[in-house]
């Protein structure tokens, strides 16, 4: 058989999920027009447990959707069981900390249940201001071991998405030092 085939039965007994990559004709017009179309619907019955949306208070070219978007997918999402994520995978320059806190108000009023962050500001917002904001360490903070991991939980992280260079060794290593929950790139 198909080498890969058998290598995911062993690494992934409980089967796994997809990613699928197309190219599209019209340009980046088109891609946006099918992007805006796309129910939130389709995307809550072909994930596991989680939601991920890209926001970004400094700039609206790595936005997924409007403030009223994501409070209906924080409700939609919510009544199936389907936690929602926000990404903040930037680095702020000091002139964006005052917006960066107003949307992660925004973020905690409307119930998000995690913010991906990057930056230690952020991180820090959330620590002193955003209580009900759940911390998960972005894979852009590179963390890569056990101790990174330690950092990423004294900072008030609950889970970590590891860097992408991680072997399999480490990440059994890391995983087991560590109480925190552990996300993975499989590529």
């Amino acid at each position: 058989g198909d080498s890969d085939n058998e290598r995911a039965k062993k690494y992934l007994p409980d089967g796994s999920c997809g990613v699928m990559a197309f190219g599209m004709k019209g340009g980046r017009q088109a891609s946006k027009e099918v992007m805006s179309n796309l129910k939130l619907a389709c995307i809550v019955t072909h994930v596991a447990d989680a939601r991920t949306c890209c926001l970004n208070p400094a700039t609206s070219t790595h936005r997924q959707m409007s403030d009223e978007q994501l409070i209906e997918a924080v409700k939609y999402c919510h009544l199936y069981g389907v936690k929602v994520y926000v990404t903040l995978n930037i680095q702020l320059k000091p002139s964006e900390l005052v917006q960066a806190a107003e949307m992660l108000k925004f973020i905690q009023d409307v119930g998000v249940d995690a913010v991906i962050a990057t930056d230690l500001a952020v991180n820090e917002l959330i620590n002193k201001f955003f209580p009900k904001i759940e911390l998960h360490f972005s894979t852009q903070t590179v963390v890569q071991n056990a101790l990174e991991v330690q950092f990423a939980a004294e900072q008030g992280a609950k889970r970590v998405v590891l860097a992408r260079e991680v072997n399999l060794n480490s990440v059994k290593n890391i995983v087991k030092n560590t109480n925190l929950d552990i996300e993975i790139f499989g590529h």
